[in-house]
């Protein structure tokens, strides 16, 4: 692993390049889904996200709606959270810190606190490729300092196994 590797710029060209380009389903959530205090919040989310691939989702945009779009990742059906996974992934490998990555770093990439079975299953079907991906990305943030210590768990959990090899 060079210093290379963790360069965001690198990083977001690999994830690009390593997961292929899906369109998210057009109803996204869960029929038991509810975020909102007028209940409608999944709906507000689903309509950002309905029939786009992934790479056109505004993650920002999405949380500027004020309705804790962050936790609406727990609720997703396993199709569109496989379309939407790589965009998140490519979220944090910017420097972006709150609650949506802190989120998904800790309950979406630390498998101990995946419960999910599905969710389990596609993490572990990654290709090598993409997993190593999620570990530089990973240690790209412990090294900024970025939610170090929920990043180093994560990075224990499983995704250490994919470090690419020290030059």
């Amino acid at each position: 692993m060079t210093h290379k590797d963790l360069d965001e710029q690198y990083l977001r060209g690999r994830i690009l390049g390593d997961f292929p380009e899906e369109r998210l389903p057009l109803d996204c959530f869960a029929e038991s889904a509810s975020v909102g205090f007028d209940g409608k919040g999944i709906a507000r989310i689903n309509d950002h996200l309905a029939g786009k691939l992934w790479t056109e989702v505004d993650w920002p945009a999405l949380l500027k709606l004020h309705i804790d779009a962050w936790q609406s990742i727990s609720q997703l059906k396993s199709e569109a959270y496989r379309c939407v996974f790589p965009s998140l992934l490519l979220y944090i490998a910017g420097s972006n810190e709150d609650l949506l990555s802190e989120h998904f770093i800790e309950m979406h990439l630390n498998l101990g606190n995946v419960f999910k079975e599905e969710e389990s299953r596609l993490l572990e079907s990654l290709y090598d490729r993409q997993a190593e991906c999620v570990a530089l990305v990973l240690v790209g943030r412990i090294e900024k300092k970025g939610q170090w210590r929920l990043c180093q768990d994560a990075l224990d959990s499983y995704w250490g196994l994919f470090m690419p090899a020290s030059d």
